[in-house]
């Protein structure tokens, strides 16, 4: 079990950004049994990555998981929505990464309770990321 964290980039101080960063921390927590999560601010959003693959994204205090057509429909059946059907989030999120809206969905409810509840959808995005084959190199340190 590995629980160390990483940030990349500058985290601004504001109220607005100090609640999100603090869902980023929970999320981050959830998520420690899985792996090392490195964060890094895009916009508005923090993208979350496990071993250089993309597993999710946090935008306006909700984790959106990488999904793909093998496991959308799990996410789909457990209450989840697609980030595209939200039209705000989706806009912004598309003039970073225009693939994102349509290949992320929320994390159930459920998987926010503990780290035993997010393990199995953490494991489910990552074989999607995995499958997508998109991988980022980390960024020197500053």
């Amino acid at each position: 079990m590995n629980l160390s964290r990483s940030r990349a980039g500058p985290w601004p101080v504001n109220e607005p950004m100090d609640a999100t960063i603090g869902f980023v921390d929970e999320v981050i927590d959830l998520l420690g049994p899985f792996g090392t999560v490195s964060v890094r601010p895009v916009g508005t959003a923090h993208a979350l990555h496990v071993d250089g693959l993309l597993l999710g994204v946090v935008l306006d205090q909700t984790l959106w998981l990488k999904t793909d057509a093998i496991n959308r429909l799990e996410f789909e059946v457990a209450g989840a929505c697609v980030l595209s059907q939200h039209t705000d989030m989706a806009a912004r999120l598309a003039t970073v990464a225009p693939d994102i809206p349509d290949s992320f969905h929320s994390a159930p409810d459920s998987a926010l309770q503990s780290a035993a509840d997010m393990l199995p959808w953490a494991r489910s995005a990552y074989a999607a990321a995995l499958r997508s084959g998109h991988r980022v190199t980390e960024r020197p340190a500053d």
